[in-house]
């Protein structure tokens, strides 16, 4: 039982942090939001694999911008400020902090990706539930993989502020 308050105080303090890191909050959102307004006019969308093909890709880059901003990057930066060492003196578990954030994050890339996804169904007059549902369960399952996967920077020496080199480097 002591985990699972540990977790929900970590969740509280990782939500109270994610809601103050509005930039991030706006530019994962507004970034796919813009992009799609401008090119909403190359195509109409007749079907559901139209739909797909339109919306995914923003959709990925939602999910993988929250998993290494979100999840990631928080933890970093934690973790370069010595607050991680506090926090697992205080709680005595690295899992209740990491889960926490991965809680909140998920909650957050799945309100970012239905608001996206309902956003794209009023821009292409296109209503689909089940589109909808599936793209969910996908931000679901994919999520705390992918996060999972990010987290391997966290066994290199790196810092939050050498993020933007390797971001540059992979874009290239």
């Amino acid at each position: 039982m002591g985990f699972i308050l540990k977790t929900k105080a970590f969740v509280r303090f990782y939500a109270e942090l994610a809601v103050d890191n509005k930039i991030s909050l706006l530019f994962t959102l507004l970034f796919p939001a813009i992009y799609q307004l401008l090119n909403s006019g190359t195509g109409t969308i007749t079907n559901n694999n139209d739909f797909i093909q339109v919306c995914l890709p923003m959709i990925a880059y939602i999910i993988v911008a929250t998993a290494l901003n979100g999840v990631t990057m928080s933890i970093i930066s934690t973790r370069n400020s010595g607050y991680i060492k506090a926090y697992y003196y205080a709680s005595g578990s690295r899992w209740a902090i990491y889960l926490a954030n991965l809680f909140v994050q998920l909650a957050i890339v799945l309100l970012e990706n239905i608001i996206y996804i309902i956003s794209l169904m009023i821009l292409y007059r296109f209503f689909s539930l089940s589109l909808l549902a599936t793209f969910v369960l996908m931000t679901l399952i994919s999520f705390p993989f992918i996060a999972l996967e990010f987290n391997i920077l966290f066994l290199l020496r790196i810092r939050a502020s050498d993020m933007s080199k390797l971001s540059n480097l992979l874009c290239k």
